[in-house]
């Protein structure tokens, strides 16, 4: 059983990134902050929303732009840092590595406490592969007639990963259907072929 501690708080925090973790996680909305954070940022990958400090937020905003319709969509690897300081102590914080939207290393130079700066590197996070694409009804007609052609239960199952989850949803009852009643047949011949070797046997 794989162990998966989290704090009791309705955000991410440091402490899921400890040990070297990392996460990428999908921006799905961005409201106005309801705590001492100036926006809560919800992600498709937690429950819990980001919180990022003003120094993440205008990394995000030089490369996406002020309007925030155009941050939903976008993803940012994100990892714990424990150099992060608060108050003149260290303690940690969640930073980002990788964001989308940019074909390139970028190099922000940014205030971080009053009267200093520093530069943030922030790289380019790979797109994710292309979603495969749904097949036609006549790309189905053809997999329901391989399916009544299958010699074999391995050969339905093979024809089922072939097809994966791209199935139009208005042929997808079909599809089972036909899946089944090849089962069933392959079932009852394989039934009868096996009295009829009893049979003559005895």
């Amino acid at each position: 059983m794989k162990i998966a501690v989290k704090k009791n708080t309705d955000q991410l925090n440091y402490e899921d990134f400890l040990g070297g973790k990392t996460m990428v996680a999908t921006i799905t909305g961005i409201k106005v902050g309801t705590k001492e954070a100036q926006y809560d940022i919800s992600i498709s990958e937690d429950s819990r929303v980001w919180r990022p400090p003003a120094t993440l937020l205008k990394i995000m905003e030089a490369i996406w732009g002020e309007e925030s319709d155009n941050w939903i969509g976008q993803r940012v690897q994100l990892f714990g840092d424990p150099n992060v300081m608060m108050a003149g102590k260290k303690v940690g914080g969640i930073r980002l590595s990788h964001v989308s939207g940019i074909s390139e290393t970028s190099r922000l130079l940014l205030s971080t406490t009053r009267g200093n700066k520093a530069v943030f590197v922030v790289e380019p996070l790979a797109d994710l592969p292309p979603a495969p694409s749904t097949l036609t009804d006549t790309e189905v007609d053809a997999q329901i007639e391989n399916i009544a052609r299958a010699a074999t239960t391995q050969d339905i199952d093979g024809i089922a990963r072939s097809i994966g989850n791209r199935l139009p949803t208005h042929r997808v009852d079909e599809v089972k259907a036909a899946a089944k009643a090849r089962r069933d047949t392959l079932t009852a011949v394989g039934e009868q072929a096996a009295l009829d070797d009893q049979e003559q046997a005895s």
